[in-house]
C-alpha cells in the first residue's frame, strides 16, 4: 500500500515539474521570439518609436503568447497639433515694372521687374485618430490651415507717365499719373484642406535592442539581449492613403498713390483664384530611429493628391470714377489640380505618450497661381495679353508638432 502511494506521489510530482518545465519553456521562448525581432515584436518596435513604450507592448506580446493575456490589438486615441510659419508664393506674382531710360546712348537703361514681397505667416495643423500599435495601422483626420500675406511699395515714377527718366507701370494698366507718383498692393493666401486617411507601418531592418542581426549590429555575443548591449538601429516607413477636400483662395491687389498735380483719377485692380476640390492623396514616410530605445528618430515624407473641382479666375481694374479700366476677365471650370507635398524632420520622444517633432515642408499646388500674362511694351502699363494655364501656388515653411498617445 505504502509503496503504491508513493509511486502515486512520485507520478504526481513529475507531472508538475513537466509542466513547470513547459511553462518556463514556453516563457523562455516567447521572450526570444520578442527579443529576436519576430514580425510581430518588430512591428511593435518600429510602430511606437523604441523607449518604454516598445518595452511595454513587446512585454505584453510575450504574456499573450503565453496565454496570460489579452490577444487582441490595443487601440490608442492619437491626437496632435502643428504650429507653422509659411510663405505663399507664386509662379506669376507680379507687382510692378521699373523701366529706367537715363543714358540709353551708352546702353545703362534697364528693366527691373518687382514681385510682392510674402512673409513667413502663422498656420496650424490639427489631426485626430485611432492608432492600433500591434498591427501598424492608424485612421486619422486632418484639417490644414495655410495661409500667408504680401505687398509691396513702388519706388516714385520720376518726370510725367510713359516718358520720365523712370517709368513705373503695374499690371491691369495700374500706372502712376505723374512725377512723385507711386504703386502700391497687397496680396493674401488662405487654404483649408481637410484629410481623412488610412495608414500602414511596415518594418524594415532589426528591431532595437537585439545584437544577433548580422551586419547592422556588432556580433559581441550569442544570442539576444545579453550584457555586452549591442543595439540596431530601426527603420520603418509608413503607406498613407487619404481623401482629401480642399478649399483655396488668393488675391492680388493693385493700385496708385496719387501724389502729383495731373489730373488723372487714381487706379485700382484685382487679380483672385478660387478652388473647391475633392480628390484622393497617396504618400510615404521613411523613418529612422537612433538609440538602444528609439527616443530619436528622423523622417523624409512625401505626398501626391489629385484633386477635381471648380476653378474660377477673374482679373477686374477700375479707376475713381467706377469706370473700368480694362474688360474684366475670368474664367470658371472643371478642373484636375495636381499637388505634391515633401516635409522632412525629426522627432524626440518626451514621455511614453507624448512626443515633439519639427521639420521643414514644401507644397505645391499645380494649375492654381494667378494666369495673366502681361504686355508691358505699351506705355500705358501692364495689359493683359493673355492666360497661362501653366502656373503654381507654392507654400514652403518650417513647423513644429506636438502629439500625444492615449
Amino acid at each position: 500500500m505504502s509503496k503504491l502511494l508513493c509511486a502515486r506521489y512520485a507520478l504526481t510530482l513529475g507531472v508538475a515539474l513537466g509542466v513547470l518545465a513547459s511553462g518556463a519553456t514556453a516563457q523562455q521562448d516567447a521572450t526570444q521570439a520578442v527579443y529576436e525581432g519576430d514580425s510581430q515584436s518588430v512591428e511593435n518596435a518600429a510602430f511606437l518609436g523604441g523607449g518604454s513604450n516598445v518595452e511595454l507592448v513587446q512585454f505584453q506580446s510575450g504574456l499573450a503568447d503565453l496565454g496570460l493575456g489579452s490577444t487582441g490589438c490595443t487601440h490608442q486615441i492619437v491626437a496632435g497639433v502643428e504650429y507653422l510659419q509659411l510663405r505663399a508664393t507664386h509662379s506669376q506674382q507680379i507687382a510692378y515694372v521699373e523701366n529706367n531710360t537715363v543714358d540709353l546712348a551708352n546702353n545703362n537703361e534697364f528693366i527691373r521687374y518687382h514681385q510682392f514681397e510674402f512673409s513667413h505667416d502663422p498656420s496650424y495643423r490639427l489631426y485626430v485618430g485611432c492608432r492600433i500599435p500591434e498591427c501598424g495601422q492608424e485612421f486619422r483626420f486632418t484639417y490644414s490651415n495655410f495661409s500667408s500675406d504680401g505687398d509691396f511699395n513702388s519706388v516714385a515714377q520720376v518726370g510725367p507717365s510713359g516718358s520720365g527718366t523712370v517709368d513705373i507701370a503695374a499690371p491691369f494698366e495700374v500706372v502712376p499719373a505723374g512725377d512723385g507718383d507711386t504703386l502700391f498692393g497687397n496680396a493674401s493666401v488662405d487654404l483649408n484642406n481637410f484629410d481623412l486617411a488610412c495608414m500602414k507601418t511596415i518594418p524594415l531592418g532589426c528591431a532595437l535592442g537585439c545584437s544577433d542581426c548580422g551586419d547592422c549590429c556588432d556580433p559581441c555575443g550569442d544570442g539576444c539581449c545579453d550584457p555586452c548591449g549591442c543595439w540596431c538601429p530601426a527603420w520603418d516607413i509608413t503607406w498613407t492613403g487619404a481623401v482629401r477636400f480642399a478649399d483655396i483662395s488668393s488675391q492680388l491687389n493693385y493700385a496708385n498713390n496719387i501724389v502729383s498735380t495731373t489730373a488723372v483719377p487714381s487706379r485700382s485692380a484685382y487679380s483672385r483664384v478660387d478652388f473647391t476640390g475633392v480628390g484622393l492623396r497617396g504618400g510615404f514616410l521613411g523613418r529612422r530611429y537612433f538609440g538602444k530605445t528609439g527616443m530619436t528618430s528622423v523622417f523624409l515624407k512625401a505626398d501626391l493628391s489629385l484633386l477635381v473641382g471648380d476653378l474660377d479666375y477673374s482679373a477686374v481694374g477700375t479707376d475713381a470714377t467706377g469706370s473700368n479700366v480694362f474688360t474684366p476677365s475670368s474664367i470658371s471650370c472643371t478642373h484636375v489640380i495636381p499637388v505634391t507635398e515633401i516635409e522632412a524632420g525629426g522627432t524626440v520622444a518626451l514621455t511614453k505618450s507624448m512626443n515633439l517633432s519639427a521639420g521643414y515642408l514644401f507644397s505645391a499646388w499645380h494649375d492654381l497661381g494667378h494666369r495673366a500674362e502681361y504686355n508691358f511694351a505699351a506705355t500705358t502699363g501692364g495689359q493683359l495679353n493673355s492666360f497661362d494655364d501653366a502656373n503654381i501656388l507654392a507654400f514652403d515653411g518650417w513647423f513644429l508638432r506636438a502629439e500625444g498617445a492615449f
